[in-house]
């Protein structure tokens, strides 16, 4: 499936907004889907700011996990153990 991204391609360049193509769920797994009901004129400027390396980010994830992991990483925020969360793929 298409779906609509922001993806960071370089530290020196702004958000670009692209089309990239996900598998679907396979059995087991689910689809999350979120969604903004607002615009928020905020987040653009503070993901410039992380990517000139003017404010750290970093220090504040608690955990780093691919797709293939997702369902680990609900469960742990579902604990209460993963604070900010980041899913790679």
């Amino acid at each position: 499936m298409d779906v609509r991204a922001a993806i960071a391609v370089a530290a020196d360049r702004p958000l670009e907004i692209s089309t990239v193509r996900l598998e679907r769920p396979r059995e087991g797994e689910v689809l999350v889907e979120i969604k903004a009901t607002g615009v928020c004129t905020d987040v653009p400027r503070i993901v410039d700011w992380y990517m000139q390396g003017k404010i750290e980010i970093d220090p504040m994830i608690t955990h780093v996990m691919p797709l293939a992991e997702i369902n680990t990483a609900f469960e742990l925020m579902k604990r209460g153990e993963s604070i900010r969360g980041v899913v790679t793929f």
